[in-house]
């Protein structure tokens, strides 16, 4: 199982505000959506999640991270076999840049998964 501060997240922190608000929501120890990350370590989600968990670690403050689910195998292949219809025969792993088709890899994955808890932590995203 990896960790938040071994995952890359998706894009750097954009809404300051945000970031505010979660590492606040973490030092109460409220519920915090998971991070959704494929086999390749790369987070679908959660760039304010990893960004502020690792700001208050790397500041010494003891907090919980939030749960990182990982994508099996079987997964990816069934998002990417959905996904051919938009990205063509390279699919999504192999045709189209994650980071300008977020929505699309998103999407796929939410519409191929079985596992809820993969749904919910991705609803935001699509």
């Amino acid at each position: 199982m990896q960790t938040l501060d071994q995952i890359k997240a998706p894009h750097g922190v954009r809404d300051n505000d945000k970031l505010e608000s979660i590492m606040q929501s973490m030092r109460n120890g409220d519920e915090i959506t998971p991070v959704v990350v494929d086999i390749m370590g790369r987070a679908l989600c959660g760039s304010h999640r990893i960004a502020a968990y690792n700001a208050l670690t790397d500041a010494g403050e003891e907090i919980e991270s939030p749960e990182v689910i990982e994508l099996t195998d079987e997964e990816m292949v069934a998002a990417d076999e959905w996904a051919e219809s938009f990205a063509g025969p390279k699919g999504l792993w192999g045709g189209i840049d994650l980071y300008y088709d977020f929505d699309l890899l998103c999407r796929a994955v939410v519409e191929t998964t079985t596992r809820e808890e993969v749904k919910a932590a991705l609803a935001d995203q699509i």
